[in-house]
């Protein structure tokens, strides 16, 4: 029970520190769905891509209320395309620090946002990258699947 206690703990700490040490602008859009038709339209999504893996989905609500801390619903959703992240980052190394992606479907005064970091301002961190097809794809991707998923 302890072992399981600690990894919840871990978990939730370590998803916090995925979003608070990314770099860039985040957008947050305004879902026309609840919560749970969000998050599950996102996972889908995701699954559905065939070149993308993945990797987490973490609730932070739920994690909270396993350590009786009280915060809003959230839920952060790993993902990337292998192939095409490991591209970037043999020319930008340190870019493992903003990958793989991350959206971030979150409730705050009872509305519903899908929120991500855009890849056009991870791309200011490394000199030269804005050229680079990856974030181009991915900006376009991101983009994309915010459209269709909440508008």
């Amino acid at each position: 029970m302890k072992k399981f206690k600690f990894l919840t703990i871990a978990v939730f700490v370590l998803g916090f520190a995925a979003v608070s040490f990314s770099a860039g602008h985040t957008t947050a859009i305004e879902s026309k769905y609840d919560y749970k038709t969000t998050v599950e339209k996102t996972i889908n999504a995701v699954k559905a891509n065939k070149k993308a893996t993945l990797f987490a989905v973490i609730d932070h609500g739920e994690n909270a209320k396993k350590l009786n801390a009280e915060m809003g619903r959230g839920t952060l959703i790993i993902f990337g395309n292998p192939a095409f992240g490991a591209s970037f980052m043999k020319e930008y190394p340190q870019a493992g620090i903003d990958l793989p992606l991350r959206i971030y479907i979150f409730e705050d005064k009872g509305k519903v946002y899908f929120s991500y970091i855009n890849p056009t301002d991870i791309a200011k961190n490394y000199k030269g990258a804005d050229k680079h097809e990856f974030i181009k794809g991915t900006q376009n991707m991101l983009d994309g699947m915010a459209k269709n998923i909440i508008k």
